[in-house]
Formats: structure tokens, C-alpha cells, sequence
């Protein structure tokens, strides 16, 4: 019987994992620009060469932007962002820190494997835990991996 890949593991858990913990580390209330800026300021996001291209339907944003923006909407889904009634009003909320808490130190314990993260840079991995090398066992990402989603 084949086990259940863990979610954190998944492209939308792997988005979600790097927008949480921009938000945690630049705290308070940020926007949308602020926590891609910071996320690419500290190199956490992996980024290949499609990566800076853009989807069709949002011509105008890298489609990593896209996936950032879509990881935030996927934590607000599961309340793991503070809800704001402006727009592009970003923060985690208590439980979203938490959560992030509860990851970070499965990823310390070894309960969860950081190298099967392949949207994230060995720096991010290593911000999830402090003990990571990179080596081969790293997965890479999978082809086609803009065709996962359908960002419309």
C-alpha cells in the first residue's frame, strides 16, 4: 500500500511553508511585494530560469510571484494568516505561527525529510533546520511543474 506523501512536501504545502515563514520573520502586518522582496532577498525560493517568466493569465508577474500570492491565499484558507478587510494585507496569525513552530521542529527531528523540499534553496532548508547539508538525496523538481496548478 503505498503511504501518503506528507502536504508539506507537496507544491502547495512547499508554497505555504515559505510564505508563513517570511511573515513570521519580517512580523506585523506586510504586503504582498514586501514578503516576495524578502523572500527572494534571503534566497529561500529556488528559483529556475521559468520560474521568472509569466503565466498567461497574470502577464505582468513572475510566476513564482504568482505562486507566493496563491501559497498566502492557501494559508488564508486554512487560517493560517490573520484576515484582513483591506486588501494585500499580509500576516500570520497565532495559529499559522504554530503551525510553522510544529513544522520547523519536525524538520529538526527528522520526522520530516527538508531535502524532499524541491522549491526551496539550500538556504531555506537549512532555516528549517539548522542541521541540513545539501547532498544528492536533495529531490529536484519535477518537469512541468508550472502545469501542476492552473493559476487563473
Amino acid at each position: 500500500m503505498p503511504t501518503r506523501k506528507q502536504f508539506v512536501y507537496t507544491f502547495q504545502g512547499q508554497c505555504m511553508a515559505l510564505v508563513l515563514a517570511a511573515l513570521h520573520e519580517m512580523s506585523g502586518i506586510n504586503t504582498k511585494q514586501q514578503t516576495i522582496a524578502y523572500i527572494e532577498k534571503k534566497g529561500w525560493f529556488d528559483l529556475q530560469p521559468e520560474d521568472l517568466e509569466s503565466y498567461p493569465t497574470h502577464k505582468y508577474e513572475a510566476k513564482w510571484h504568482t505562486m507566493i500570492a496563491f501559497g498566502r491565499q492557501w494559508c488564508a484558507d486554512a487560517g493560517l494568516v490573520t484576515p484582513h478587510q483591506e486588501r494585500d494585507k499580509w500576516e500570520i496569525s497565532a495559529f499559522g505561527a504554530e503551525r510553522l513552530a510544529g513544522v520547523r521542529e519536525k524538520f529538526k527531528t527528522g520526522v520530516y525529510d527538508v531535502k524532499c523540499g524541491y522549491l526551496w534553496s539550500p538556504v531555506f532548508k537549512k532555516w528549517l533546520c539548522p542541521d541540513y547539508e545539501p547532498s544528492a538525496r536533495d529531490l529536484k523538481r519535477p518537469p512541468n511543474l508550472s502545469n501542476e496548478y492552473e493559476f487563473a
